[in-house]
């Protein structure tokens, strides 16, 4: 059987920031198990990608050819691109669009729930103001056909009306109260409802599209809760993956395209004092 022998690549890079005391660096490399090579072929140690880094470059030699070792790219996804990112910016985009900072953290699953339960509390704002806008006029229509009220009245006048059979009737109530300012006064403001009966029905009416109106209030409410627990899982979920890809390692086996195999990843920080 003929034996084989396999060659491996060890690439490293460093990220790119300046190195002040007590600064911790973080790395990231990646241990390569190269295509294995026929017998009596000489072991080649080969850079599988090669990036540049103006601050920092090493060459090792290997006794059969130089290797280059070169930090990663400005361009490069992974834990680099990540440490590069700031909580703070996170912050401000989920306050501005909620799920906007999960996604710059590169959460995207939870950015995801956070911009459906946006979309979600704007609808229900948009068909809430329909169903008050439609319920409102319904209730006004309906006092005007059954209680001989003039239109476009407060909805503190609509109250009242719901209360009391006719003006004279209300009036009467508030001056035994003391409330004389309080009374409608002028012929605009009279009414008289042709049944009891229709009155009750009015002020069910009244009392559903206020509901409307006030679901209103509460989704806007939502909207701004929303907002604020975004940015702040935005803020602090970056914070958490910071913490986590620049201090302590971390080792892996992912599959390369490159040599058509399985690599082991390892990921860790250095502190450079």
């Amino acid at each position: 059987m003929q034996k084989t022998a396999s060659a491996f690549t060890l690439a490293v890079g460093l990220l790119a920031s300046q190195a002040t005391a007590g600064t911790g660096q973080a790395f990231y490399g990646r241990l390569w198990a190269a295509r294995p090579a026929p017998e009596n072929a000489l072991p080649r140690i080969s850079i599988l990608r090669e990036r540049t880094w103006p601050n920092m470059r090493t060459t090792a030699e290997t006794g059969l050819e130089s290797v280059r070792l070169s930090g990663p790219g400005a361009n490069d996804a992974g834990p680099v691109s990540l440490l590069e990112k700031k909580p703070e910016a996170a912050f401000l985009r989920s306050l501005v669009l909620p799920g906007w900072g999960q996604r710059y953290a590169a959460r995207n699953f939870r950015g995801t729930i956070f911009t459906s339960l946006e979309v979600g509390l704007w609808s229900g704002i948009i068909l809430s103001r329909e169903s008050w806008i439609s319920s409102r006029e319904q209730y006004e229509a309906f006092a005007v056909q059954h209680a001989g009220v003039s239109t476009g009245r407060s909805h503190r006048f609509y109250v009242d009306i719901g209360n009391y059979d006719t003006r004279d009737e209300y009036n009467y109530a508030q001056r035994q109260q003391r409330d004389y300012e309080d009374q409608h006064l002028g012929d605009d403001t009279r009414w008289e409802w042709d049944s009891s009966a229709n009155r009750g029905q009015f002020k069910t009416l009244r009392i559903r599209s206020d509901r409307h109106r006030n679901r209103i209030y509460y989704l806007v409410g939502g909207l701004v809760l929303n907002r604020l627990i975004s940015a702040i899982d935005a803020s602090r979920g970056l914070a958490g993956q910071k913490k986590k890809h620049g201090a302590g390692t971390e080792i892996s086996i992912e599959y390369d395209p490159n040599i058509g195999g399985l690599s082991l990843v390892w990921r860790g920080s250095l502190a450079l004092r």
